[in-house]
């Protein structure tokens, strides 16, 4: 998934990072400074979304799922995730990555 996500986000963004652990990920958003991050909350914890958003407040998080219930997707929106989207829903990803970045430069990790 996250080969393919990055690939299609390529043309829209400077440049695209992949992370394979969530230190990884913390140290990417810190040194590329990001317009939107996605996360596979699949291995995660909605305190982990919690945590980064309190982290990185101005970085919107688009959360991704392999089967989202509406109990997940309140807990990792009332912890600061701008969006849940199921992984396997690239299309919709792609359309909240683009609409949470709009008005923003830089990359996307």
């Amino acid at each position: 998934m996250a080969r393919e996500l990055s690939s299609n986000l390529l043309p829209h963004f400077d440049s695209v990072h992949v992370a394979r652990t969530l230190q990884e990920f913390r140290d990417k958003v810190i040194r590329n400074r990001p317009r939107v991050v996605v996360l596979d909350i699949e291995g995660s914890q909605a305190e982990d979304v919690r945590e980064l958003h309190h982290d990185f407040p101005g970085v919107p998080i688009i959360c991704t799922h392999r089967l989202p219930d509406d109990e997940m997707w309140a807990r990792v929106l009332d912890a600061g995730a701008s969006d849940v989207c199921p992984t396997y829903d690239l299309a919709a990803v792609i359309m909240s990555v683009l609409r949470s970045a709009e008005g923003s430069s830089g990359a996307a990790a």
